[in-house]
This record gives structure tokens, sequence and C-alpha cells, in this order.
């Protein structure tokens, strides 16, 4: 998650607990820290989960292998090109499926083998949590 993001949760960061990571261009960055047990609600009421937050990111929450590990995650390809995926909550045990929105659908530039540059797209987006009366 990015700081910006971070900031504007108003939630403690450990900074005593950072990782180093390595980005897919080789460089390497260390974390600011990490938000523990912050309830993430993907449609099925919140999870909790441990976020690692960094300086700069094009992305607002990245979820990687630990988010897929840890939720037990599956994914579910369907001819017409769908996608849906099925996470478990690690707590409670209750399975959510989830479709999945392309990050380009009918895209004509896309389709010709050139970067799409339009800004009106559908992403999918993790609502946030309240609990215990603090919002997220």
């Amino acid at each position: 998650m990015p700081k910006e993001i971070w900031q504007s949760l108003g939630v403690g960061l450990r900074s005593d607990h950072h990782l180093n990571m390595e980005s897919v261009n080789t460089s390497c960055d260390s974390t600011l820290g990490v938000i523990e047990n912050i309830p993430l609600d993907f449609g099925g009421g919140p999870m909790f989960f441990q976020v690692q937050v960094t300086e700069h990111a094009n992305f607002e929450i990245l979820l990687g292998r630990p988010f897929f590990t840890l939720t037990s995650c599956r994914t579910f390809d369907v001819p017409n090109g769908n996608q849906d995926i099925l996470i478990m909550d690690p707590n409670s045990h209750k399975e959510m499926r989830i479709p999945t929105l392309p990050w380009v659908k009918n895209c004509q530039t896309a389709a010709h083998g050139v970067p799409c540059t339009e800004a009106t797209h559908n992403h999918a987006r993790v609502n946030a949590s309240q609990v215990d009366g603090q919002g997220f």
C-alpha cells in the first residue's frame, strides 16, 4: 500500500517491522513498515490482514502470494474469458466467490498490441471496513 493511502486511513504503522522488496525490474526497496490487522471487505464481511506500506506505488493495495496463500485462493477461468476467484476467510472459514474485472474490456487499442491510454476502464476495488467504531 502506498504511504499516501496509509496516511489517509489514520491508523498506526509498525515501523520496526519492514521488509526489503525486489521489484520486477530488480530494484530493491525497503517498506516503511506494516499495518497490523487491517480489515479488508471483499463483500462478505471484513477479513484482517497485515499490510506493508511503501513510499510510492502505482496501486492502492497489491494482493500477492501471501494473500493467495492465507485465503486459500482459487481461480476459475471460464470459456468466455471471465475469471472468478474463491477466497476463504482464515478466521471464520467463510468462502466467497468473487467475479474479477479485466483491466481492459473491449479496448480496441489494446487489442491491436498498442498500450491502452484510456482512464475510464473499470477496476475492482476493495472496500475499507469499519471495526470497533473506527473507520478505515
